[in-house]
């Protein structure tokens, strides 16, 4: 087995994006793809027990498929935070959104993770000057995106961060 086959994948993707014409728009319609099947899995959330949706949707389609993918685009900031927030929707009602009360999945802290990277992104591209107004607004969508998932310490580290002065 590869040590990082996740971390491969990614360099992949990047390379073969760059050096092959149309290579970025197959990897736009994987993702899309993907994205379909996540939201059709989650809709089986009262046939399938937890842990085959957790290792059908998180394992192989998050982990193995959609995250890799967010990884190699996470430069086009816009783009991974657009793309980021329809993960989250799709996982809505199964993992994320306010209708979730249990713990949250540990094969969901990858998800969390790359949410908190995007930050970190975006608060190295806000001291470099970029536009305030531009960076609140996708600092917002940040912070909704970690209280869909219930990381609302987090949430609120994004609202501190970018000095956001509005309620979780």
């Amino acid at each position: 087995m590869k040590p990082y086959p996740a971390l491969a994948y990614q360099l992949g993707i990047l390379l073969v994006t760059k050096a092959v014409p149309g290579a970025a728009q197959f990897a736009a319609y994987r993702f899309g793809l993907s994205l379909r099947l996540l939201r059709n899995i989650c809709l089986w959330k009262n046939i399938l027990a937890l842990p085959i949706l957790e290792k059908l949707a998180l394992e192989e389609l998050l982990g193995g498929k959609l995250l890799p993918h967010l990884k190699s685009i996470i430069s086009d900031i816009h783009d991974a935070i657009t793309r980021t927030e329809r993960i989250v929707a799709s996982l809505s009602g199964v993992w994320a959104g306010p209708e979730v009360k249990s713990e949250p999945s540990q094969k969901l802290r990858p998800l969390v993770d790359f949410v908190a990277e995007l930050g970190s992104k975006l608060e190295r591209r806000h001291a470099s000057g970029a536009s305030e107004e531009e960076t609140r607004g996708l600092a917002r969508r940040l912070k909704n995106m970690l209280v869909a998932l219930n990381e609302y310490d987090k949430a609120r580290a994004i609202l501190k961060t970018f000095q956001l002065k509005e309620a979780l």
